[in-house]
This record gives C-alpha cells, structure tokens and sequence, in this order.
C-alpha cells in the first residue's frame, strides 16, 4: 500500500519591528511616547509588552507608552505565525517644571535683581521672555532692571520641553530727591517723606530721624529719606559755617532752663508752651518732651547736655548746654 501524498506549507514569519517618535526613547512630562509597529503583511495582530509582561488591551498597531520601561511587539499574522520585536528601553525624562525664583520681585528704580531658573542637572538651554517677548539670555539665570511678567521654557537633554510659571517683577520709583532748606539752625526738607536719617560730616546723627533738623554744630549735611516703597534717596550735601548756640537761639521769647548744673530735676521756664528734646554732646537724641515744664536727669550719666527748646511751630526760642552732677 502507498500512503496518500501531504503538502506540507512553511509560511515565513511576519517582519517584526518598531518605531518610535522623536530621536530619543524619553517620555516628557505629562506626554506619551507614540511606538508603532511595522508588519508584514498589514493584516496581522499584536501584542505590546512593557517589561516582559503583555499589557492589558495594548493591541494596536500605534501604542502610546506613558510609563518608562523596555517595551517589545509581538505581531500575529493569518497563518497564525508569530514573531517578537527587538526590545526599546523607555526612560520618563527626569526633568521636572521648572521654578523661577524669586517668584516675584520688587526692587527700586535704578537696580537690579537676578532671576534663576531652577530646573535640575538635565536641563540644556534656556529660552526667556518678558510680557511674551523673546528675551536674548539663553543661560540658567537672568539680570534685569526693567518691570515685566518673565518665563523661560528648559529644553532638557532628552529635547523634552517645559515652561516655568510666570514671575512679575515690579520697578518701584525713587522718591523725589530731597531738597534742604536752613532757616535758622534748623534743617528741613521741602517734601514730605516716609522716613529721614540725617548724616553731618558723612557720618549717621543717631536719632536724627525728622523732616526737619536742629543743628548744634557746624559741618557738612546731608539727609537720607525713603518713600512707602523703601525706596532711598539722598540730598546734596549743605556746608554749615560759624554756628553758635547764642546765633541760633532766638531772644524774643525768654526762656529760663535752671538750676544748671543740676543733679535731677530741670525746670523750663517760658511764656509760652514749649517743647524739648535733648541731646548729648555726640548729637544724639536721649529725650523728647511735649509741653515741657520741666525734666528729671538723675537717669542719665553725668556730663554736658545739649536742651533745644521749641515753639509750637518747631521754631527754636532756645538752645542751652546743660551740666548734668551728680555731686554739685
């Protein structure tokens, strides 16, 4: 007996491979990486794999991987041949948003801050702008003086890019620059400001911290002022000659200041309501009474006083050195 004649058909496999998007096998933030098989014939199924392990309904042909692992297809063709791909390794870039800090800036007129971008080790170039404009800084941090609402997009290592959030940086103006006058012995600023500190002979009065300054001495002064910004400005200097506590004290107005010298008690006697401050031989300002009638020493230590005796109006009716013994 012969045996009947069987027709044995080798199919070949179906071509198995895979692109990718990009030149990179890097998933950006918040993106996917689009693999796509390559058969032959067009008709056959798949099976994407991450890490060795099928992935639930991952059948098609475009498979967008959103998680970093090693990705394989396995294609199935008519004949029910079946052939794997070469493997893919797929990384999640490491690079997160980046920050700008500081987040917002305020600064005066006249300076300049720095604003850096915080964007970790694989960052690769900077691209910044102001109000959406193209900036020509293209490093990892910024100097400007100008106002303006800033970004910057970080290109990483991998060509993923991302945006920080927006920083506003706010310009606050100088105030206007003072203006001394002299009227008499005393100093006074023609604007008002938000706070002064008066300097003679380049160095700080301690508790010289008015619009207007009574002066004691000669010298060169000038005054530093800032407005509600904290931003600062500075006169020109004014050049004192040939003050005198008897020039600068004003005789239509008598006014007593006894006993002097004194152990404690000071008294002030004036027709009219008066007001005193008191400073020490240095210039600095120890004490400020309202309607002074008089004033007890015995807290300070013993030595010359300076006594600036005011009208109402801040005008000056008298200024006195007063001996502070504590043995008379």
């Amino acid at each position: 007996d012969t045996s009947n004649e069987a027709t044995v058909v080798v199919n070949p496999l179906p071509a198995s491979s895979f692109t990718k998007t990009g030149t990179t096998g890097a998933i950006c933030l918040g993106q996917t990486l689009e693999l796509t098989a390559l058969s032959i014939p067009s008709t056959s199924s798949y099976q994407w794999f991450r890490d060795g392990v099928a992935i639930p309904g991952a059948t098609s042909q475009i498979y967008n991987a959103a998680i970093g692992g090693i990705y394989t297809v396995r294609i199935k063709d008519l004949n029910n041949c079946r052939k794997q791909s070469d493997t893919l390794t797929v990384i999640n870039t490491p690079m997160g948003v980046p920050d700008l800090s500081p987040a917002n800036l305020r600064f005066c007129e006249g300076t300049e801050v720095k604003l850096y971008a915080n964007a970790g080790p694989f960052a690769d170039s900077f691209a910044w702008t102001r109000n959406g404009v193209l900036l020509p800084d293209t490093t990892s941090s910024i100097t400007t003086g100008v106002l303006g609402v800033y970004d910057v997009t970080v290109t990483d290592v991998y060509g993923c890019t991302l945006t920080s959030p927006k920083a506003t940086v706010t310009v606050d103006p100088l105030p206007i620059k003072p203006v001394i006058t002299k009227s008499g012995s005393i100093l006074r600023t023609v604007d008002p400001y938000t706070t002064y500190q008066w300097y003679r002979n380049g160095k700080m009065i301690v508790g010289a911290n008015s619009r207007s300054y009574t002066m004691m001495f000669d010298g060169n002064y000038h005054v530093v002022v800032t407005n509600g910004f904290g931003c600062i400005n500075t006169s020109d200097v004014l050049s004192i000659q040939g003050l005198s506590v008897k020039q600068i004290a004003r005789e239509d107005v008598n006014v007593d200041v006894y006993p002097n010298p004194s152990q404690s008690i000071i008294n002030i006697s004036a027709p009219i309501d008066v007001n005193l401050v008191v400073r020490d031989i240095q210039g600095k300002q120890i004490a400020e009474l309202k309607n002074a009638k008089q004033i007890d020493m015995s807290a300070y230590a013993d030595g010359i006083y300076i006594f600036t005796i005011t009208d109402k109006d801040g005008v000056v009716v008298k200024m006195d050195k007063v001996v502070k013994r504590t043995n008379q």
